[in-house]
């Protein structure tokens, strides 16, 4: 995993983080998906787009991706994951929006994580992955 600031200019106000380690699931309860955590260094209005490889082990394994502000889900995002095939499986929707537009407002160090679970204890998994949180303007 390595963290990144995607400009000089933009040092405070964009981060990204990514990952290729293979994780998976079969709990029920949320859990922080492999390295997918950032802290905000500044308040303000953020945009959050998370980008994944999710696959799942058989035809009825069902899940769901989620982002958590301080430890606290956000319903607005969750997104449900559906088996399509053994191996294969279908987001709803990649961007994970925050809200009714894919916006959070966050304090100075407020911790933003992507999450996933399980719904029926089939395995979910997720392969390579992209996390950037950026600010934008209120």
């Amino acid at each position: 995993m390595a963290l990144v600031n995607l400009t000089n200019n933009f040092l405070r106000d964009s981060q990204y983080v990514n990952s290729n380690a293979a994780t998976t699931t079969t709990s029920t309860t949320f859990s922080v998906v492999g390295g997918m955590s950032i802290t905000a260094v500044v308040g303000g209005r953020y945009e959050l787009v998370f980008s994944a490889t999710v696959y799942t082990d058989s035809n009825n394994a069902t899940g769901e991706l989620s982002v958590f502000i301080n430890g606290v889900q956000n319903t607005n995002s969750t997104r449900d994951i559906q088996a399509i095939g053994a191996g294969l499986a279908s987001v709803s929707d990649v961007r994970v929006p925050g809200e009714l537009t894919n916006r959070f407002d966050v304090n100075p160090g407020d911790t933003l994580d992507i999450r996933f679970r399980s719904v029926n204890g089939g395995t979910i998994g997720i392969g390579n992955r992209n996390y950037i949180l950026r600010r934008v303007p209120v």
